[in-house]
């Protein structure tokens, strides 16, 4: 099936692929197409997860607008193999004094260029194996008069890109995408770095060990939560959905049969039973490594008699999500059935605004009895998916509106009979 599932408001243009709307992504989309280039990056900060740089867990273009729904930042592999050559990055910092003419030269052979809204630059060029190779022969920093460096070359890692956001002064923007930008040859790369002021590595290891992505390179390594945490803040800035922490924890506990038992239980391999609890919340909590180390640090220990072994599990230190890219893949969160899809977008399709409440009392409950009914807080769910899907949108506390449902999006939805089927359709594989 070729369909495309794609949503255009009435008397409203715009451009789509695979589903999501014109964005910074879909310019990345255009550039790398379905290679796996991007790494997940935790909220607003620049460090990947653990393992981010594993192949296995990076990302499409496609893949990271999931990334970025969840408050994601996200960054681009360096170093990598694509489509169009190794990607590496020239990151002019905000202090910066530079030649007009070099930053000129790198410009033209740029296939990305951005901001930081502190005002530095970052220009992404693909180099051909060789060029890379000759990269990594010198020193990350540049320093072109002062005793600061101006300049940053980086060959790994990865670095931060639209439209990720570190705080209110360091976020990333202003994103140029030029398609026919060439694979930067050696002889060009040589010319570039004869006109920069760069020393050769002491100890040539044919390995850039850059920390521009604060601390990537290192394991991860199991950090006490600041005595001053609040959960609920924290879940509420950081967790989709209108639910409170406690209402979200309450909720798991009483009514997931597979979380009670293993809540409750003391079971013999205390080990084994803490990693699959671990695994069993992180479904409910969207893989958020700092809600789960509370819940394990804070609130688990007084349902116990006997102590966790969570500091002692070495699973626990190396990572405490081992399982968070698995998590945070699209298709885990948005398996809601074809009836439900089907019965929500009915009701956005008769209604201009309506609200939760509204959505339980007068419709869902009310459809035929042929079809399935939800709970409330299934409902509550759906609606936040939706949201993330841009099909509708959230217009006060417990509203929303339709955004981009209409007949056609429908109609596709009766015709679906598996979720292999969506994906498909959805993401134009």
């Amino acid at each position: 099936m070729s369909t495309v599932l794609s949503y255009t408001p009435k008397n409203k243009k715009i451009a789509h692929f695979g589903g999501f709307s014109s964005t910074d992504i879909e310019k990345y989309y255009e550039i790398f197409g379905d290679s796996a280039v991007f790494t997940n990056v935790k909220p607003r900060v620049k460090a990947g997860f653990e393992g981010w740089n594993k192949p296995e867990n990076l990302h499409t273009a496609k893949e990271s607008q999931f990334l970025v729904n969840r408050n994601r930042n996200i960054g681009l592999a360096l170093g990598i193999e694509t489509n169009r050559g190794y990607t590496v990055c020239f990151d002019k910092e905000s202090y910066g004094t530079i030649p007009e003419s070099i930053l000129t030269e790198i410009r033209d052979k740029a296939l990305l260029e951005f901001e930081s809204q502190s005002g530095g630059n970052n220009f992404v060029l693909t180099v051909s194996k060789d060029a890379l190779d000759y990269l990594q022969r010198f020193k990350t920093k540049v320093t072109f008069q002062g005793d600061k460096h101006d300049l940053e070359l980086l060959t790994s890692g990865h670095c931060i890109v639209p439209p990720s956001k570190i705080d209110e002064n360091h976020q990333y923007d202003n994103l140029e995408t030029y398609p026919e930008a060439p694979t930067v040859d050696l002889d060009s790369v040589v010319q570039i770095l004869d006109n920069i002021p760069i020393d050769e590595r002491e100890n040539e290891s044919g390995s850039n060990q850059q920390t521009t992505a604060e601390g990537e390179n290192n394991r991860y390594e199991h950090k006490e939560l600041p005595s001053d945490f609040d959960i609920e803040s924290y879940c509420q800035e950081n967790i989709p959905g209108v639910d409170s922490f406690q209402e979200i924890l309450h909720h798991v506990i009483t009514n997931i049969d597979r979380v009670n038992k293993l809540w409750f239980c003391e079971p013999s391999d205390r080990s084994e039973n803490e990693l699959a609890l671990r695994r069993e919340l992180a479904w409910y909590f969207f893989g958020d490594e700092k809600v789960i180390q509370y819940i394990f640090e804070e609130v688990l220990p007084n349902f116990r008699d006997k102590g966790l072994k969570y500091h002692e599990n070495e699973t626990h230190r190396k990572d405490v999500l081992n399982f968070q890219q698995y998590v945070s893949r699209p298709f885990y969160v948005n398996k809601l059935s074809f009836a439900f899809r089907e019965q929500l977008s009915r009701i956005f399709l008769e209604n201009e605004e309506i609200s939760t409440n509204e959505v339980y009392n007068e419709n869902m409950m009310n459809i035929t009895s042929s079809l399935e009914q939800y709970s409330e807080r299934q409902i509550r769910y759906g609606l936040q998916i939706f949201v993330e899907l841009e099909l509708i949108e959230r217009t006060s506390r417990g509203k929303y509106k339709n955004k981009n449902i209409d007949e056609e999006y429908v109609k596709e939805l009766e015709k679906l009979e598996n979720y292999e089927e969506y994906k498909d359709i959805r993401y134009n594989k």
